[in-house]
């Protein structure tokens, strides 16, 4: 693999997917003041919107990322380059979990300790907050991955619908579960097996499905 071609393709693409990051954080941000407001339907359009934000982030790295090159066939140019074409496949995935992963790890880190460190919000809650997270890592992960090997505009169209729908559902059934539920008011963060395997299973995931990606997209054998 030539590094120095590698490095620059994903130099390039951070570079475009930059407003998104920066965009995604602060809109996130902005939202943790209404979520942590005494008022129950300031705080519910606070994490609606919090949520919207961290998925509509990934879907327009992944979307602009891949879909808008695939439509435009940018591939074509970089097929000209010292590098083939999984690696260069390689260098848009990674760029894209970076791209991705900024605001995730923001928006993830200062919300646990803006509860940890208040007396007024439990810590209980630590938990169920760090899965959902770690559950839109692992779908942001999935996206990326079918559109990448679809074969076609409407798979991918059809990969976004997926996760979407799969997003909403986690959400509403996450609360409801044994081993979540009963812990999200306590005043002590309590970090069971199923919050552990919940998280265990999305980080598992969120690296296996991109390495099986590049494995589908290496015996790939026509890519124009």
């Amino acid at each position: 693999m030539n590094t120095s071609v590698f490095a620059r393709l994903v130099a390039k693409d951070l570079y475009l997917y930059r407003w998104f990051a920066l965009f995604g954080t602060l809109a996130g941000l902005a939202t943790l003041p209404l979520m942590g407001a005494g008022s129950g339907m300031i705080v519910t359009l606070g994490v609606i919107g919090f949520i919207t934000n961290i998925i509509v982030t990934g879907v327009f790295i992944v979307m602009f990322g891949l879909f808008k090159e695939r439509q435009e066939k940018s591939l074509l140019f970089v097929l000209s380059l010292p590098v083939s074409p999984v690696q260069a496949m390689a260098a848009k995935l990674a760029a894209s979990l970076i791209g991705f992963l900024v605001p995730w790890v923001v928006l993830t880190l200062v919300p646990v300790v803006l509860t940890a460190s208040s007396s007024a919000l439990p810590d209980g809650d630590i938990p169920h907050f760090v899965t959902m997270m770690a559950f839109f890592l692992a779908n942001f992960c999935v996206l990326l991955a079918l559109v990448a090997v679809s074969p076609s505009e409407r798979w991918a169209i059809a990969a976004l619908i997926l996760t979407n729908i799969a997003a909403s559902f986690f959400v509403v059934l996450l609360p409801q579960l044994p081993g979540i539920a009963e812990y999200r008011q306590a005043e002590v963060a309590t970090w069971n097996t199923t919050a552990l395997a919940l998280v265990g299973a999305c980080f598992a995931v969120s690296v296996m499905v991109p390495l099986l990606a590049l494995w589908v997209l290496s015996r790939k054998r026509d890519w124009v």
